[in-house]
């Protein structure tokens, strides 16, 4: 049995550097990778979805139009 796990292993390990050499796939042809800020990964992510504004979250007025939409008095204690 560990003969055959042996085997299988090796035959995993030596087909999955072959079809990486085959496919020229190395660490030097992907970009190095960019250290931001939060603000800066967040622009990053908006400009690519075309968002330009993000709309208010709920104010504590629930009267109002971007209200909260529960009233805390009607809630179960």
């Amino acid at each position: 049995m560990k003969k055959v796990l042996y085997l299988l292993l090796a035959f995993t390990i030596s087909s999955a550097s072959a079809q990486q050499a085959s496919t020229g796939t190395t660490a030097a042809n992907y970009p190095a990778p960019i250290n931001c800020t939060a603000e800066q990964d967040h622009q990053h992510m908006m400009k690519p979805l075309g968002i330009k504004v993000l709309r208010p979250g709920p104010g504590g007025d629930v009267k109002a139009i971007i209200g909260s939409n529960y009233d805390q008095v009607l809630a179960n204690p």
